[in-house]
């Protein structure tokens, strides 16, 4: 079974700024969660940075009160 889906995409707009949260789930060839990944999400301003979990998910905010980020 597939378990890879497509993403969506949020548009943000207006002045100031904003907290994003992105999930990103990484699979290896044989659709297996990968472990301790290093994913790295650059854009609008900000950048994060996190490793996967067992299950190969990892929860990166960007912006407002996060490490190193902010999203304009």
């Amino acid at each position: 079974m597939d378990q890879r889906r497509e993403g969506s995409v949020e548009t943000v707009s207006g002045a100031g700024e904003y907290q994003v949260r992105v999930i990103a789930k990484v699979y290896d060839k044989n659709n297996n969660p990968v472990n301790k990944a290093s994913v790295t999400i650059t854009g609008g301003g900000g950048f994060g940075v996190k490793q996967t979990t067992t299950d190969g998910e990892a929860l990166v905010d960007l912006g407002k009160d996060s490490d190193n980020s902010k999203v304009t």
